[in-house]
């Protein structure tokens, strides 16, 4: 039941050492291009990683919050085509992105976004230009998010709800 699912997913950083099934990875893409997106452009790509060496060296494509990216078995790096469509290509990017965290919960995997948008490298320049880098995709993408996955190491604490108070407006906002 989907209720479960949002309440079962957690962001994941610490991974047991069990490799992903290519098959299980290939769920996640497929769950991923039956997501919504604006007007059906087709804008969002996906660039898998895997193997320790490449894991560690995309960990370091900010100056922190990225470590988990190195302990993971994988990671997917979401691309959006801005010549493809200019004006949706981020909201299709994190819709694609939620899909991945969801299908990952639902597999029995970990996941952990991490936000390239506002990040900065060691030398206080903007992550994104690193992993471009990194990965050696073409300027036109944005790099909107890159999620570890893995198998948890430990089994995740149940989410406490954030408050709703003041944050639900019913016709009105008083």
């Amino acid at each position: 039941m989907f209720t479960d699912l949002i309440k079962k997913r957690r962001s994941v950083r610490s991974y047991s050492d069990k490799p992903i099934a290519r098959e299980t990875l290939q769920a996640i893409v497929d769950a991923v291009f039956h997501a919504p997106t604006a007007k059906n452009l087709n804008d969002v790509e996906l660039f898998i990683v895997e193997g320790k060496e490449k894991l560690e060296e995309l960990s370091t494509f900010r100056k922190n919050y990225a470590g988990h990216i190195a302990r993971g078995q994988a990671a997917i790096a979401v691309l959006s085509d801005t010549e493809a469509s200019p004006g949706n290509n981020r909201q299709d990017a994190c819709i694609a992105a939620t899909y991945i965290l969801l299908q990952a919960a639902d597999l029995g995997l970990g996941a952990c976004w991490t936000n390239v948008n506002s990040a900065f490298d060691e030398n206080d320049q903007p992550a994104t230009i690193k992993l471009h880098k990194i990965l050696g995709v073409p300027d036109k993408y944005n790099i909107e998010t890159v999620i570890s996955l893995g198998y948890p190491l430990n089994e995740p604490k149940p989410k406490v709800p954030r408050d709703m108070e003041g944050k639900v407006h019913w016709g009105k906002m008083e």
